[in-house]
């Protein structure tokens, strides 16, 4: 791999992080690859599509090793395109790694100021360091501290669609979930969301996928399928597959609408108001994505005080209660 120069530095202003170090850290193209991830890949353009995505993660990742400014990194995640939002959740696990890994050396923060100018991309940040709540489990006390009280439970979600897109015969096949309650709930999201590289965005092998599964965990997989479907979408932004997924999801078609709206109200957020983000809406809930994001953003407002996980299904529920 070619060597890189970086200067990620703390809050204190100390020495770069070594080369060494940052060698460590690095990820390779290879670890998003369909086929070495043993994914379906009978689309060959979706293949495409979906690995490019991943691609994109890894991309915003390593930038952010090379970037210790957070307004150098910014930049340097691109201009705004489909695909920034992914890289700003790679650098969004990127530095939250480093500042959990040297928490014990420095007060360094650098994932809160990293927030601060990510606003646009706010709910890719909070997945992002599910991530890394995935890799350092015991970073979860540290990196709360200071983030939004709703919007942290996001990080289950990364968290779960880490565990699946890695681990995928551990979580898909003999069902290794984590947690309990609410929170299990909004990893099994991630799971979800997974699901959609997984098996391509192939809506029967998805459906035959979730049929498997506990009658009480399908509701949260179609919501993570619906988030996917909309947010990372197809190769060719045509609503035919969303279409057969809404016809699939049978009576979790409440809950696939729902993932479908948070994603929609993502993109807005981007300021990507697209006709195939537009079109699924519409298709999927009867509303425009300007009315979805109005409705999530307004019941994000209304369970922000709150800091438990169950909060962050309120703002699930009461969203897929009103479309």
């Amino acid at each position: 791999m070619t060597k890189r120069v970086a200067s990620f530095q703390n809050q204190e202003g100390s020495a770069p992080l070594t080369d060494f170090f940052k060698s460590k850290l690095y990820l390779s193209k290879r670890e998003v690859d369909f086929d070495y991830r043993g994914f379906d890949t009978t689309c060959p353009k979706q293949t495409q599509h979906l690995q490019n995505i991943g691609e994109n993660f890894v991309e915003g990742f390593n930038l952010a090793l090379d970037n210790g400014d957070v307004d150098k990194l910014s930049l340097a995640l691109g201009v705004e395109d489909r695909f920034r939002g992914f890289r700003y959740e790679g650098a969004a696990m990127s530095v939250s790694i480093i500042d959990a890994t040297l928490r014990a050396f420095s007060q360094r923060k650098q994932y809160l100021e990293f927030l601060k100018i990510s606003q646009s991309y706010k709910y890719l940040f909070y997945v992002g360091i599910g991530w890394t709540f995935a890799k350092i489990p015991w970073s979860r006390s540290l990196l709360f501290k200071g983030m939004h009280p709703l919007l942290r439970w996001l990080a289950l979600d990364g968290w779960g669609f880490h565990d699946t897109f890695f681990y995928t015969k551990r979580i898909v096949t003999a069902r290794k979930i984590r947690f309990r309650g609410a929170s299990r709930s909004v990893y099994l999201q991630g799971v979800g969301r997974a699901m959609w590289f997984v098996h391509c965005g192939s809506p029967e092998r998805i459906h035959q996928q979730i049929l498997t599964w506990p009658v009480e965990a399908q509701g949260e997989l179609w919501s993570g399928i619906g988030l996917a479907a909309v947010y990372a979408g197809t190769y060719n932004d045509s609503p035919d597959i969303p279409d057969r997924l809404l016809s699939a999801s049978s009576r979790y078609r409440r809950d696939f609408a729902q993932g479908c709206a948070f994603a929609a109200c993502a993109r807005a957020l981007e300021g990507r108001c697209d006709d195939y983000v537009n079109d699924v809406s519409l298709l999927v809930t009867g509303r425009t994505q300007s009315d979805l994001a109005d409705i999530c953003r307004s019941f994000e407002a209304k369970f922000s005080g709150e800091g438990t996980p169950e909060s962050y299904q309120k703002w699930r529920h009461s969203v897929r209660s009103t479309i």
